[in-house]
């Protein structure tokens, strides 16, 4: 962040609308990809906080990272290089035989492998966790059959406990009333009929007493009905201890129940069918578990199948990737150099797939590693990719690789920083071609001081510092013909520019468009 200001801000604008890992990328992380460019952008500001984000939509920077993977391969430090991780050779070496059909199946086969071992633990572990507490719940069972609950049970033992109890009182209180209501002489219906009779007569004299007759009679009928309800409710009150000391001793047994196991009765029956549900799960889990052994045994062998069957092939597309590889290097000027695509199978005792008589571990890519190996100088020994010390060397092993796999390659923005260094003007142009093929299938951004390679770019930019106002500024200059001459012009003999740069220079950019 320069002095005086609050914060920088860096865009990338990528227009990518036929990538279709890039659209699935955005689909799933929730960012919008309605339109064909895509716009990466970070802000820093000077308290060092930072914010992303993809089409306008925060992300977390790891996010990013993740994405400029997939969207940028740049290749001049080495921690950059994806031709580095040994992940990216599967692809590459898929890509280039037409094998991701088969790889696709190996993951699926794989993936389903995981899945079915994962559901065996879990079976296993709760069928442990289950014998563990077969003698509790089988107790637990055996206790709540003993006394077996019934819903509503203990609210009707208590109504019919509190009944036995006040009998006395229910019998004198209901034959009380009941005399009172229609038994003895001078009793409520007698009182009431005797009204009615008065308001019949007043009816024949004025009609409006009608509606006072409906009431009273209703309430006769009503009254009837009531004394006759305590008149049977006497009739049936004995008194019974047997019954009613059995009535104490249930609800007390309910109650325990329901004190143990911390609720009603109606969880202490959906308690019953658990326990009931886990009974079985022995024999259920047991036959589930032996289900999907058969499973994960029939996906072993599919797994084993299709793995060797890939490797196999993996093994002799390696054979003709490595040797176009090979080729191309020494045409780049690397007269010596040899590259290698090596694939192993990884034998263990302890492998998980058994083929042909022998193991391998597996992952989801097959049973294969793959390392890329090479000897850049006459009677060196082939040494993993990342061993090569000298930048120059790697970024024409990349520069190979790259060309040999172009319409394969996925990244579709290549950024090759100094491949230039240490070679000759006759290798130059022999590079410069390969560039320029290569930007048939990939946006390539070369920096480079080398006049043949500047010269064989569709756009050339200029980048140089600036002293304004006490102040140093960087700018980037798109440069048009004229400039473009006077730019290689200097590549080619320094500041002091002569007509012969000059003429030299136009001459290689006329050779630079025929490329």
């Amino acid at each position: 962040i320069r002095k005086g200001a609050k914060k920088i801000i860096v865009e990338g604008h990528f227009s990518l609308i036929k990538k279709k890992k890039i659209r699935e990328f955005l689909t799933s992380n929730d960012i919008s990809d309605s339109t064909d460019e895509i716009i990466i952008r970070r802000e820093i500001n000077i308290t060092g906080k930072s914010r992303g984000y993809i089409n306008d939509t925060p992300v977390k920077l790891q996010t990013i990272k993740e994405f400029g993977n997939m969207l940028v391969d740049m290749h001049g430090q080495h921690e950059h290089q994806s031709i580095l991780k040994n992940d990216f050779y599967f692809e590459l070496l898929d890509e280039y035989g037409k094998l991701t059909g088969n790889s696709q199946n190996v993951k699926t086969l794989f993936l389903k492998l995981k899945k079915f071992e994962y559901e065996k633990r879990k079976m296993v572990k709760e069928l442990k966790s289950y014998k563990e507490q077969k003698e509790l719940i089988e107790f637990q069972l055996n206790e709540i059959n003993k006394i077996n609950p019934q819903p509503g049970e203990d609210e009707e033992l208590e109504r019919e406990i509190r009944i036995n109890e006040n009998l006395e009182k229910i019998w004198e209180l209901s034959n009380t009333n009941y005399q009172s209501l229609y038994g003895e002489n001078d009793s409520v219906i007698d009182k009431l009929n005797a009204i009615l009779h008065d308001v019949q007569t007043l009816i024949n004299i004025d009609s409006q007493f009608e509606e006072i007759k409906k009431y009273l009679s209703s309430a006769i009928i009503e009254i009837k009905e009531s004394a006759e309800f305590l008149m049977k409710y006497t009739d049936r009150s004995n008194y019974n201890p047997e019954m009613l000391e059995e009535a104490r001793i249930r609800l007390t047994a309910i109650y325990n129940l329901k004190r143990k196991y911390n609720g009603t009765i109606a969880d202490i029956l959906k308690k019953k069918e658990i326990i009931k549900e886990k009974l079985e799960f022995q024999d259920r889990s047991e036959e589930n578990i032996n289900k999907i052994k058969l499973k994960i045994s029939e996906t072993l062998k599919k797994l084993g199948e299709s793995s060797f069957l890939l490797s196999e092939k993996r093994i002799n597309a390696a054979k003709k990737m490595g040797k176009s590889i090979t080729d191309l290097l020494q045409t780049l000027g690397m007269k010596s150099g040899t590259l290698s695509i090596n694939v192993t199978r990884k034998e263990s005792d302890d492998g998980i797939l058994e083929i042909n008589g022998k193991k391998y571990n597996a992952d989801a890519n097959g049973i294969d590693s793959i390392e890329l190996l090479t000897a850049t100088n006459k009677g060196e020994d082939l040494k993993p990719l990342a061993r090569i010390a000298s930048l120059g060397e790697m970024s024409r092993v990349v520069l190979a690789v790259k060309s040999v796999l172009a319409d394969a390659d996925a990244i579709p923005i290549l950024i090759f920083d100094e491949i230039d260094v240490g070679i000759s003007g006759r290798i130059a142009s022999v590079i410069a071609k390969k560039l320029k093929q290569l930007s048939g299938f990939h946006q390539v951004i070369c920096i480079t001081h080398l006049p043949q390679i500047a010269s064989a770019g569709n756009v050339h930019f200029s980048v140089r510092k600036k002293e304004m106002n006490n102040r140093v500024k960087t700018e980037i200059e798109k440069l048009k013909y004229k400039d473009r001459i006077e730019e290689i012009a200097k590549l080619l003999g320094g500041e002091k520019i002569t007509d012969i740069n000059l003429k030299n220079a136009e001459e290689l950019l006329r050779e630079g468009k025929s490329l």
